[in-house]
């Protein structure tokens, strides 16, 4: 009679008529040679692939929201200055951030950015200085990550919290100004908050407009479908490349392990 033998870290398990499965003993099972088999060795398969997916997802590299810009109007705000947006496809901020020229002169250092959602409540913050990490034209500083939703309009924000004025640039269509952003975010207007660090929804300058202070970093979120593709391509990989076919073992066999 033969019985299959299975092993699940160090434990040796092979099936007793009369006790049903039965530890054999511990052994090195890496002497033994056995293969990965069993649904308990599937479900470390299947954990492995996740996390080789998600790591990759994770190291994709950040976007900007506000690429360039060319500034057509200067002046001050007193208050909470920035722009509007919505996303085309899901995305998760990871960062938040001030252009770059607001720290060279006006001591506008540190300066506080929000993201609000349409309905006005803070969903981050963070304190942006002069020597925060420069990305092209912005500094950033890392948040906890905050996914939005496509076809939402959010809200984005600057304010000095040494004196509440806030020294600008300003994107103005009308008067020469633009403003490039990544493909996966449609510039709404120019907004304003003029009583402190507040939600800013007072629109100015018209449609592409923008004052040119907060900025933000994201990453894309790959659709349900994207994603269940992904972790079974990486499942039919390493299950490629670690399956084996089960090995009998005879009830002799069997045996030398429990005397031994």
């Amino acid at each position: 009679m033969q019985h299959r033998l299975y092993h699940l870290g160090a434990a040796v398990f092979c099936p007793a008529a009369s006790r049903g499965w039965a530890v054999v003993r511990s052994v090195d099972t890496n002497s033994l040679n056995l293969p990965v088999s069993g649904p308990i060795n599937q479900m470390k398969i299947v954990t492995l692939a996740m996390i080789t997916l998600l790591a990759r997802l994770n190291a994709q590299a950040a976007s900007e929201g506000i690429v360039s810009y060319v500034g057509s109007d200067g002046g001050y705000v007193v208050g909470t200055a920035g722009w509007t947006f919505q996303p085309l496809a899901p995305i998760s901020v990871t960062s938040l951030g001030c252009f770059d020229y607001i720290f060279g002169g006006n001591s506008q250092s540190p300066m506080s950015i929000g993201l609000w959602a349409p309905d006005g409540s803070l969903l981050a913050s963070n304190s942006v200085s002069s020597t925060s990490s420069l990305l092209g034209q912005s500094r950033y500083e890392s948040i906890t990550p905050v996914a939005l939703a496509p076809g939402l309009t959010y809200h984005i924000g600057a304010y000095n919290p040494s004196n509440g004025v806030t020294v600008l640039l300003a994107a103005v269509p009308a008067d020469g100004g633009s403003v490039s952003t990544s493909p996966l975010i449609q510039l709404g207007t120019a907004v304003a908050n003029f009583s402190g660090f507040a939600f800013p929804n007072s629109e100015q300058g018209g449609p592409g407009a923008a004052f040119l202070v907060p900025n933000f970093q994201f990453v894309a979120v790959p659709e349900p479908a994207s994603f269940i593709l992904g972790l079974l391509g990486l499942l039919m990989l390493v299950n490629r490349r670690t399956s084996q076919p089960a090995r009998i073992l005879s009830a002799s066999t069997c045996a030398r392990f429990r005397s031994s």
